[in-house]
């Protein structure tokens, strides 16, 4: 591993850090307690259908624009923003509640639409703010270091939101889940950015939407080793959140298990993205050897292919911890390296192009796997099994690929690898 100084000496990394495990912490209580409550106070599984779609349809059509935004304004700016809207939302409607104002279905979906607009906006400015906040050489252990934290905060999410509702109180509980994105704004509000975010963040005079976006597109097209990652997220993708969230319950329930199992499989998953993340922070975000990310891609389909074979629960743990594994120690490093070598200038456009790809397509992916299984056309195992096996050679196929296989022949990657070796080389030797 190379030594460089550790990033919890950046004051600014620390910041990011804190309050972006707030606001991970805040995203997930909130995204189980919203269909809890829409289920007690409705009764109806279409409500809770119709809250999501509220929540997910801004997402998708604004994800583009969120990465326009980062690229022509402040990136923090944008995070305290998203964070104050997210707060304030979640405050008005604790409010409304406390007043027993009925006929609030309006509302709830109001705030469900808040939700996934700022969340459009959020997410491309957070992927694409670390080379701004960090030195490139610094982005393998930070965004390892960064991910950990998020699926930590990820199950403890999961937890608080268990504790909130023994509250019995959901203006009480939604006042607590407001708190958190203020605080997650406080504590970004301090935060410096690089001088390059300065320069970088100009608005573009006379030029609309459509053109930057498509500037961007064209910007992807033209560096085909950031094409055939934004084609392998998005089949990636495709072939796993849809059997991970639909056709893995089905065959759980098939199985005669409860809803405990399909709990402990998530957790299973969570747990091994953790240890995903710390490995490969520990090898600096596998520079030098970049290309084995096509074995990790492989690796993660293979476990989707394990569960197609699974008849008791520890089979199931296992490859649900591989897959964990794999999924950071494939998302790590290829961040990193967008991070690294994208133009500054475009960066925010790239990282919405791929969350649009990698989770945008989602309901494309629970649509066509509940379609085969409705269906008949294919069985659980079937889906998990060809899935995976289909996923295991695509990851493969990337090493025929020559822009693939020397992707870290970029300047700007073999730039920030050189100053990592003379950094290393820098470090003064134990006696």
């Amino acid at each position: 591993m190379a030594a460089h100084p550790s990033v919890w000496r950046n004051v600014n990394f620390v910041r990011l850090w804190f309050g972006t495990v707030l606001s991970t912490l805040g995203d997930n209580a909130f995204y189980i307690l919203l269909p809890w409550y829409v289920i007690e106070v409705t009764g109806s599984e279409g409500a809770i259908g119709g809250a999501l779609l509220a929540m997910s349809l801004p997402r998708l059509v604004f994800m583009l624009a969120g990465g326009i935004a980062a690229d022509r304004f402040n990136r923090k700016t944008i995070m305290s923003l998203s964070l104050l809207a997210r707060g304030a939302v979640l405050l008005i409607f604790s409010l409304m509640l406390r007043g027993a104002v009925t006929g609030l279905s309006p509302t709830l979906y109001l705030v469900a639409v808040v939700f996934g607009l700022v969340d459009a906006f959020f997410w491309p400015v957070r992927s694409s703010i670390m080379p701004f906040i960090v030195d490139k050489q610094a982005l393998p252990r930070a965004n390892s270091l960064m991910e950990s934290s998020q699926q930590i905060s990820t199950v403890l999410g999961s937890l608080a939101a268990s504790l909130l509702l023994g509250l019995s109180s959901y203006p009480l509980i939604f006042t607590v889940i407001a708190s958190l994105f203020f605080l997650s704004m406080v504590a970004i509000l301090p935060m410096r950015l690089s001088h390059n975010q300065a320069q970088t963040a100009v608005p573009s005079v006379g030029r609309s939407f459509f053109p930057e976006l498509a500037d961007g597109i064209r910007y992807v097209c033209r560096i085909r080793v950031l094409t055939l990652m934004m084609c392998t997220a998005l089949f990636v993708n495709m072939m796993f959140s849809g059997p991970i969230n639909i056709a893995l319950p089905s065959l759980i329930k098939l199985l005669g298990w409860n809803g405990s199992a399909f709990g402990y499989m998530l957790g299973a998953l969570g747990f091994g993205a953790i240890i995903g993340s710390a490995i490969t922070g520990y090898l600096n975000g596998f520079r030098g050897y970049l290309p084995l990310v096509a074995v990790f891609i492989c690796c993660l389909g293979t476990a989707v292919a394990m569960i197609a074979f699974m008849t008791g629960l520890p089979f199931g743990l296992f490859a649900m911890l591989l897959a964990g594994s794999a999924i950071s120690m494939v998302n790590i490093p290829m961040n990193t390296y967008i991070q690294t070598i994208v133009d500054p200038r475009k960066l925010g456009r790239v990282f919405s192009l791929l969350t649009l790809v990698s989770l945008g397509f989602n309901p494309v992916s629970f649509a066509v796997t509940s379609y085969l299984l409705d269906h008949h056309l294919l069985s659980q195992r079937e889906i998990f099994g060809l899935g995976g096996v289909t996923m295991a050679l695509l990851g493969l196929s990337l090493l025929l690929f020559r822009d693939f296989r020397r992707l870290e022949e970029h300047p700007e990657w073999q730039k920030t690898l050189r100053q990592t070796r003379d950094q290393a080389s820098d470090q003064p030797v134990p006696s």
